[in-house]
């Protein structure tokens, strides 16, 4: 199972001042280290902004070990390669780019985002977290069962 991250909103509240930057950053890790199949991919706009080395050392080191990479920025995206339906969908697309150039379409895959208009309209891949709060227990139980969903389906 793949997860592509955001920040904003996600991690921390949005707006936020940069004190408080990653507040949700030790409730998503305890989450991440009871589900050990997953590997982790960026798909934040800091990936644009902010050198690699600093995001990646903001997490913990067991996790840090767990970050495959991030998505590309919409400019590299290969707009010819990705389906027609979700080209206009921002996030979606570098996603899917992602996962492409390094062929794992096949593979199960989940997004979590505060944004859900950079989504396919009812994509089932995506967790839409409350931006106003950033992620909450309750988000990440509904990303647990989510993902179980998908990987029953994968299954059949």
């Amino acid at each position: 199972m793949i997860l592509f991250l955001d920040f904003d909103g996600v991690l921390h509240p949005e707006p936020c001042l940069s004190k408080d930057w990653f507040e949700r950053l030790p409730l998503f890790e305890h989450w991440m280290r009871r589900h050990a199949q997953i590997d982790l991919v960026i798909s934040s706009n800091w990936r644009n902004v902010v050198p690699w080395r600093d995001i990646v050392e903001r997490f913990s080191r067991d996790i840090q070990e767990r970050i495959i990479g991030h998505t590309p920025p919409r400019a590299d995206v290969v707009e010819s390669l990705v389906p027609a339906e979700i080209l206009i969908f921002e996030r979606e697309a570098e996603i899917f780019d992602w996962r492409r150039t390094r062929g794992r379409l096949s593979e199960p895959w989940i997004a979590v985002d505060d944004y859900p208009w950079w989504f396919s309209h009812g994509c089932a891949n995506l967790v839409v977290i409350d931006p106003a709060t950033g992620i909450t227990a309750k988000d990440l139980a509904t990303l647990s069962q989510r993902i179980g969903v998908i990987n029953a389906a994968k299954k059949t």
